[in-house]
């Protein structure tokens, strides 16, 4: 119902909601981990800039193994390949997040990765995956 009034918007096993105050509203003063915020944030701006830019000629999916490989946003549009995004709440990429990129990989060979933090410093992994700030994009 609430996903029918565009109140809510579900992305694999999680739920958006739609108007950034009315979440904050709702949450009171229960306070989020800020990986919570931060992946509220890049759903929001993704999601707008691709119905903006790329209509219905997009995917926007997420990515779990049961293994607990997880990659929040994996977005593929025709013609330009697929990137896959994580996020990381630290200085940098994480060792969790490159593994769940590379388990990513595995299935989606051509896939281009991506690592968001909230550090300072742009940087290549050892294994050549951007690590940037989230900054940079805002």
């Amino acid at each position: 119902m609430f996903e029918g009034l565009f109140l809510v918007r579900r992305h694999g096993r999680t739920l958006f909601c739609e108007d950034h105050g009315l979440a904050g509203y709702a949450m009171g003063t229960h306070r989020l981990d800020p990986r919570a915020h931060f992946e509220r944030w890049v759903f929001s701006e993704l999601l707008s800039q691709l119905k903006y830019h790329h209509s219905s000629a997009h995917s926007f999916e997420d990515f779990n193994t049961r293994g607990g490989a997880h990659v929040p946003f994996v977005v593929g549009l025709p013609k330009k390949g697929s990137v896959g995004v994580v996020l990381d709440t630290g200085e940098g990429a994480s060792e969790k997040s490159l593994k769940s990129l590379t388990s990513l990989g595995k299935h989606v060979p051509d896939i281009k990765p991506l690592v968001l933090h909230l550090g300072k410093r742009g940087y290549l992994t050892s294994g050549g995956v951007p690590a940037i700030p989230i900054e940079w994009l805002a």
